[in-house]
């Protein structure tokens, strides 16, 4: 058991990140060492080695996790562009939401740096307001491999004392970004949904409407798998609107529908080439089959 433990502590890059898994392993498998009736090493018997014990769910949902499947995706990021002129710069600045901010020069392809609101407030009372007085003030970007793991990023950020990182491909392309707050909700979430006994992989009643609902189609397969009940693929793209694009083949136009995974998906809005605001409702067929299934508490699923 012990041994386990260390491998798992080695497998996630760090004593950081271990010492979490290993902590809620041992939370959940309490009873294991205490029920066990096998014993490592008796006087009446040869020494025995107990079977490793199965990875919980949650557990092996934290060790698959990547930086792809929580970044805020490349068309969402919030940025301010060196471009602009200083009249929509301060306008850009004072409707933020985030504490930090990438800074670009006409494209998001074109990164110069990260700008700490913090450090800007004094530059709204000075006279010289521009591109050059925010240029300044503006810390390196820092990048982060497509696919790199969860708990390794976690640990990377407290070692290079970062906090915001962006996710670039094979290519050197931005995909998105990513905070250490992003990832640490992450964590938490999936094991909130442990406790309450829910996960990606124990099904949970639809909580999508006969009517439908209408959702941004840059949402992660992730969040919409564990709040909304749905039961999209996690191998392939990230976000509902990757999801559409390769199950059509193209970038549909508005009023375009289709059906994925039991849902009817209904495309609302389109702009710049991207899928931005579609509408979901279960198909009918779906209901039909699930509301003739018996009701099963998730201990007789995971047995059945």
């Amino acid at each position: 058991m012990t041994t386990f433990l260390w491998l798992l502590i080695a497998g996630t890059g760090g004593i950081a990140s271990g010492f979490l898994i290993a902590v809620v392993f041992l939370r959940h498998h309490r009873s294991f060492s205490q029920n066990s009736t096998q014993t490592a090493f008796s006087p009446s018997s040869e020494a025995t080695t107990d079977p490793l014990p199965e990875i919980p769910p949650h557990l092996q949902e934290l060790l698959s996790g990547s930086v792809d499947d929580v970044m805020t995706p490349r068309p969402q990021i919030q940025a301010l562009d060196l471009m602009d002129s200083p009249t929509r710069l301060r306008q850009s600045i004072a409707a933020g939401h985030c504490l930090r901010l990438p800074v670009y020069e006409d494209s998001l392809d074109h990164l110069v740096g990260v700008l700490d609101l913090r450090d800007v407030l004094r530059l709204f009372s000075a006279k010289t307001f521009d591109a050059d007085a925010l240029r300044a003030l503006l810390h390196p970007a820092y990048y982060i491999p497509a696919g790199t793991p969860l708990l390794k990023q976690v640990q990377q950020f407290q070692a290079d004392r970062q906090r915001l990182g962006f996710v670039v491909d094979e290519y050197g392309e931005l995909q998105g970004q990513v905070t250490l707050e992003d990832l640490v909700h992450e964590i938490a979430t999936v094991l909130a949904s442990r406790r309450s006994g829910l996960s990606e992989t124990s099904p949970v009643a639809p909580a999508i409407p006969e009517a439908g609902i209408v959702i941004d189609a840059g949402t992660s397969l992730r969040t919409l798998n564990r709040r909304l009940g749905c039961h999209f693929p996690l191998d392939g793209p990230k976000t509902l609107s990757g999801l559409i694009v390769e199950h059509l083949g193209d970038i549909p136009e508005a009023g375009a529908r289709c059906e994925i995974a039991g849902y009817l998906v209904e495309i609302l809005q389109t702009k710049q080439h991207a899928i931005r605001v579609v509408k979901l409702r279960p198909d009918p067929k779906t209901l039909r089959k699930n509301a003739a299934l018996p009701l099963q508490t998730p201990e007789e699923q995971a047995s059945s």
